[in-house]
């Protein structure tokens, strides 16, 4: 019984946490929400995008948070979204209760995502570790950092919606911060499928088409489901955030514009560029092609000011710059030297530029093969969306997003086309959706009236249970760093190890020139405090001499397999009093070990084996 509370206590505290700071906001800012699923999509980035936008002006005020003044703020905002929902009229009142069913799915989803993640005792592969890392560090200092110290002497200027998010959620659920992120990470992660409902909904004015699109990316597409191998978890916050945005600015295409909207599309713009800088990008495509639709619409009517679409659109995205200008001008002071504009022309220059086979490895992310389906679906359904006026804008943003997935062409730095191919499925499910529902509509006025909807029918079906078969056990175990024996031995290293301690840990070659750790040993640093040899990749945005000793460090590590001169001379250049080894990963062994004169065994439990380093201050 107990269990169960704590499972349900945890669940309430994700609501609260993703729902409550926008469920007000939602209903003030929008006329009438469709539906439930209308209503709680637009609460949920509303939240996100606060709570970004909050964390940012408080930093700049000075202001830190506790857990007491987190209450607070958040009764706060449940009484002002009661006042709200009562003065709401009867009849929509009543459009949320015929919702509630549709509003299963939601439930449905988001344990099917918690499913997926279960065999994680920590989050995946190498993003996760500063995601951890900074999460921490928003909880000691009550807000954001300004430098990853005392962990990492690196200037901190990440996009941090994520971190905001999952940080306040740590404090209302009680969670340490790893499982605090691997946690709220498949709740955002089920929360896309409500943005693209959205989404759809301002589309194709249809709930229909919204819906199935909803489900497409819940349960059929492998991304963004997949992404919890990756550790993508402020790309998942970015996707929560980037349909609700274009939704948004479909409605004052569609509506004309209002204060109300103006305000609505400022706030998410805001907790976009907070949230992901690629996503902001998209979003800022997006917008371009719009824009260009509505003044096109505007001249062929010789009312180009009459309107005031584009103004309002226009405003909206400059009031969301300027709401976090602050924090955008501190990042583009750190990164303005790493942003480039290259051609890239033929397939040898695009693996030279990222990494050999590079075309295979995209090609590989749009599977696997009920995927394919899906693509061959919204090839059609695209068709469909360039015939038609009102989703002309959108069609050309997917065509946008298709040529920046292709290995060849222009090239933005520090984007890359896989980021925008694992982020196909979003214009695939809503266009896939789009032609099915559209063939259903055609072929049940027909003479095969019968034939026809039970041939849609089984499409239907056919992909959302191949999906789901398929994404049923989606980790990567080749992302899985850490093990319950890694676990088990962080945990005997927090209670018989100083604190000042340094370890070794093995390492190999990651990408771009950095390197990465190969098991649980690299989190010694985000979970227990300890320093390593390799920090989280974050590193890679330190100060150019910081940089460097790392990378120095970190290569001559990669090369070690015994005991000799070498490793002698890492341990004593590397300042390392200790060493973490798993027996079933890395270049140096427990076996190279065994006769090791500078180094004295001091545990070995389940293949994880921790040496001291033998006289070290006296070397």
């Amino acid at each position: 019984m107990s269990y169960q509370l704590t499972i349900l206590g945890q669940l309430l505290a994700g609501a609260v946490v993703l729902v409550l700071p926008g469920l007000a906001l939602s209903l003030i800012l929008k006329e009438q929400n469709k539906d439930l699923l209308d209503l709680l999509s637009d609460a949920v980035g509303l939240s996100v995008a606060l709570i970004a936008i909050l964390a940012l002006w408080a930093n700049i005020l000075g202001w830190r948070f506790s857990s007491a003044s987190l209450v607070v703020g958040y009764l706060i905002f449940g009484l002002l979204a009661l006042v709200v929902i009562i003065k709401r009229p009867r009849t929509e009142k009543r459009m949320w209760i015929l919702s509630l069913i549709p509003l299963s799915f939601v439930v449905i989803l988001l344990f099917w995502r918690l499913y997926q993640a279960s065999d994680l005792l920590l989050p995946a592969w190498v993003d996760s570790l500063h995601h951890v890392l900074i999460v921490n560090l928003f909880l000691e200092n009550g807000g954001i950092p300004n430098t990853l110290e005392p962990y990492l002497p690196v200037p901190f200027y990440y996009h941090f919606g994520f971190h905001s998010l999952a940080s306040v959620f740590a404090v209302f659920s009680g969670f340490v911060p790893h499982k605090a992120v691997l946690v709220i990470g498949q709740v955002i992660n089920a929360a896309i499928a409500l943005s693209v409902y959205r989404l759809g909904l301002a589309l194709w004015e249809d709930w229909r088409r919204a819906g199935l699109a909803a489900m497409l990316v819940g349960f059929a597409s492998t991304m963004p489901a997949y992404y919890v191998s990756w550790g993508r978890y402020t790309l998942l916050v970015g996707l929560v955030l980037l349909p609700l945005a274009m939704a948004v600015a479909v409605d004052i295409s569609r509506k004309g514009g209002s204060v109300r909207r103006l305000i609505h599309l400022a706030l998410l713009t805001g907790g976009l560029l907070l949230s992901h800088y690629f996503a902001a990008v998209l979003f800022a495509v997006f917008l371009v092609v719009l824009g260009t639709q509505i003044i096109y619409q505007d001249i062929r009517k010789a009312d180009l000011l009459g309107g005031k679409r584009w103004f309002y659109i226009l405003s909206g995205g400059i009031a969301g710059l300027i709401l976090v200008g602050v924090w955008i001008v501190r990042v583009w002071g750190y990164v303005r030297n790493g942003v480039s504009i290259s051609l890239v022309t033929e397939m040898e220059t695009a693996a030279n530029l990222y990494f050999p086979n590079y075309l295979s490895y995209l090609w590989s992310l749009l599977g696997p093969i009920h995927n394919y389906l899906l693509i061959v679906l919204a090839g059609m359904g695209l068709l469909l969306a360039f015939r038609e006026t009102k989703t002309r804008a959108f069609a050309f943003w997917s065509l946008a997003l298709v040529l920046m997935s292709q290995p060849w062409g222009l090239n933005i730095s520090p984007f890359r086309p896989d980021h925008a191919v694992i982020v196909l499925f979003l214009p695939i499910t809503l266009l896939a959706s789009k032609f099915l529902i559209s063939s259903w509509e055609r072929l049940k006025s027909g003479k095969l009236q019968l034939a026809g909807n039970l041939l849609v029918i089984t499409v239907v079906l056919l992909v959302l249970v191949w999906g789901t078969l398929s994404t049923r056990e989606l980790l990567n175990p080749t992302t899985i760093l850490a093990t319950s024996a890694d676990l088990q031995a962080l945990e005997w290293i927090d209670e018989h190890v100083s604190q000042d301690a340094r370890f070794f840990i093995n390492v190999t070659y990651w990408q771009s020139g950095s390197y990465r750790g190969v098991d649980g040993g690299w989190w010694i640093t985000p979970l227990i405090g300890r320093d390593t040899l390799l920090p989280p990749v974050i590193y890679i945005m330190g100060e150019r001499d910081y940089v460097e000793g790392i990378l120095a460090h970190a290569q001559k590590a990669s090369l070690l397999d015994r005991c000799g001169q070498d490793f002698r001379r890492l341990l004593e250049d590397a300042n390392l009093t200790h060493v973490y080894l798993n027996k079933a990963s890395g270049s140096l062994t427990p076996l190279s070990l065994e006769d090791c004169a500078e180094v004295a065994l001091i545990y070995e439990r389940n293949g994880i084996y921790i040496y001291e380093v033998v006289d070290h201050t006296e070397r």
